[in-house]
């Protein structure tokens, strides 16, 4: 799926403008006077480009027991997996699939059962799906909360400085939020972020 950067790149700017004429268009009140210039869709959609071609580059290769020294591609070694929900099996192939259950999940299993690999696998594949921007967050890096700390991290990409903006184009735009190691945080933690989401 990487190894034609070129169209990957491509891909990846289509989803971006298509995303960002709606999150723009949504913009409403005085929100829409301020921020509907072209700029800030440029600006905005270059930041989220550059941070998905970052995340792609960071979340493509993992390390496994198998593999401790050399990453390999997730998707060289993935084997697909089924999901149990009451009593439906839910292909975990594709986020298509997952969204169609919920907008909301959230994916449990013991220590080391692949749930980290599945979120990577999911974050990169949910590229065919041009409907959302997709976010990756590690958990165990929050400091403050996913939105600010999101808003922090988007910054060094060059998006815009303006927290109301970006809380409005979040709640506006069309992401998908992949969150790692819910597990890897206490319960009081885990069970505000539950709670938030």
């Amino acid at each position: 799926m990487f190894d034609d950067k070129e169209m990957f790149v491509k891909i990846i700017s289509d989803i971006i403008n298509k995303q960002i004429d709606k999150i723009f268009g949504g913009l409403t009140g005085i929100f829409k006077k301020k921020y509907n210039e072209y700029k800030y869709k440029i600006q905005t959609g270059k930041a989220f480009e550059k941070y998905i071609k970052s995340s792609i580059e960071k979340y493509k290769y993992t390390k496994t027991i198998l593999y401790k020294y050399e990453p390999v591609l997730i998707e060289d070694f993935y084997v697909n997996l089924d999901l149990g929900l009451n009593d439906k099996i839910i292909e975990a192939r594709r986020v298509k699939n997952l969204i169609v259950v919920s907008n909301n999940l959230i994916i449990t299993g013991i220590a080391g059962s692949g749930k980290s690999t599945l979120m990577k696998y999911l974050f990169l594949n949910s590229f065919e799906n041009e409907e959302h921007i997709p976010i990756f967050i590690e958990i165990r890096n929050i400091k403050k909360n996913i939105l600010d700390d999101l808003f922090e991290m988007l910054k060094e990409y060059n998006f815009p400085q303006d927290i109301d903006l970006f809380k409005k184009i979040f709640k506006n735009g069309k992401f998908i939020v992949f969150l790692d190691g819910l597990d890897e945080v206490s319960p009081d933690i885990r069970d505000k972020i539950v709670m938030k989401l």
